[in-house]
């Protein structure tokens, strides 16, 4: 059973932000698109930190080394440097190994058109050196904030770090883990299931470390926390859930947590997830239309969850417009070649600032117990049929 949200509902709130925007300070950055800053300027640093439980001596005595870019709220200051886009795309391993102008040209026209030669240099020369708006090492605040943890997908950073700037901005702490040795190989690149098994549990021991790390740190409260999750990296987010009780929201884009087939843990992975078990809300945000052609819905599981779930489906997206690099840029820098797996145009950009207030919604009601100044009428200032939204799990169905 599922439930269409409606004005009436108590749910109204996740409804968009472009009535009230006005009123609110817009981003210097081209790479929020129309995205609005919260109260806070942003802040960036990276820390790494040492899991003295697995001995990992090859890198370091101190025990298995995790690194760890935290996005998080800062005061405004106007003598503060911001970072450039490319600041971001040399955290990516290949490109810090080589970090030369042609080397990370090729890698930026690859990941958005698939092709190193689809992207024109003048177009790539302009992306690279575009101003985000976080602040390498800004001073913290006084205050602390509900925090964020992606799931392991590789080069987060880059892909999502518009979404982790506004996130930031609007009063959480958000952060990518990731070993911090040589990378650990992907789902497909693995020929047996022993393997993929060993590496998933590497990746979420790092995972449950990092969450760990995070909550200690100065400006977070540690009892309030989500994780977020995209692409292939799905499957790690109800076992943190289950793992740690400090987490009160999953998110899926373009990625669903509650899959029962993983490509990690191979096609029994979810046969163990016991839904009573994943009693915090959930929320997954998917493409109507899938790789295979077919129209997607709600996973069964949703309404048997105990807390809240949700689902929103959209029309005119495709699975690569859930990150930046294939949402924004594009439409951004009028690049219509892109990956076979995405979209171009404005409606992918349009798509990508949607999920991102979206996102910001939920959190705001989850971590923060509030509607947000940005959660009144979304869905009824959105093109007719973009987006669908419709409530689950079984508080909706004793409603």
């Amino acid at each position: 059973m599922r439930k269409h949200l409606s004005f009436p509902l108590c749910l109204l709130f996740l409804l968009s932000l472009f009535s009230c925007q006005d009123d609110l300070p817009k981003s210097k950055s081209l790479m929020w698109g129309e995205l609005s800053s919260g109260a806070y300027a942003v802040g960036f640093r990276v820390s790494t930190f040492f899991d003295s439980t697995r001995r990992d001596v090859t890198l370091s005595e101190k025990g298995r080394p995790i690194e760890i870019m935290i996005w998080y709220p800062t005061e405004l200051s106007t003598q503060s440097p911001q970072l450039t886009f490319k600041d971001y795309l040399l955290l990516v391993p290949e490109l810090e190994r080589d970090a030369s102008s042609a080397h990370i040209r090729k890698w930026l026209s690859g990941a958005i058109s698939g092709d190193t030669l689809g992207v024109s240099n003048d177009t790539l020369e302009r992306m690279i050196a575009t101003e985000m708006q976080a602040m390498p090492n800004a001073p913290l605040t006084d205050e602390k904030f509900p925090f964020i943890l992606w799931t392991m997908r590789h080069n987060t950073m880059v892909a999502q770090s518009t979404l982790c700037e506004y996130l930031a901005s609007h009063g959480y702490v958000v952060g990518y883990a990731r070993y911090g040795g040589e990378r650990l190989p992907l789902p497909w690149e693995m020929k047996t299931a022993t393997e993929k098994l060993n590496v998933f549990k590497k990746h979420l021991d790092d995972l449950d470390f990092a969450l760990h790390c995070m909550s200690n740190e100065p400006d977070v409260i540690p009892s309030s926390a989500a994780v977020i999750t995209w692409s292939y990296a799905a499957e790690f987010a109800p076992q943190m859930q289950l793992n740690n009780s400090a987490i009160e929201l999953v998110v899926g884009l373009s990625s669903n947590p509650l899959s029962r087939f993983g490509l990690y843990q191979g096609n029994e992975a979810g046969a163990h997830l016991k839904p009573e078990r994943l009693n915090v809300p959930y929320v997954v945000m998917s493409e109507e239309i899938g790789f295979d052609g077919n129209k997607r819905s709600a996973p069964a599981i949703l309404d048997e969850l105990p807390a809240d779930a949700h689902y929103l489906s959209f029309r005119d997206l495709a699975h690569g417009n859930f990150n930046m690099l294939e949402g924004m840029l594009p439409a951004l820098f009028d690049v219509n070649k892109v990956q076979s797996w995405s979209n171009a145009g404005e409606a992918a950009q349009l798509g990508y600032e949607t999920i991102s207030r979206y996102t910001l919604c939920f959190l705001d009601l989850y971590l923060k117990k509030e509607a947000g100044i940005y959660c009144q009428t979304l869905a009824g200032q959105l093109p007719s049929g973009f987006i669908e939204v419709t409530q689950h799990g079984k508080l909706t169905n004793k409603k």
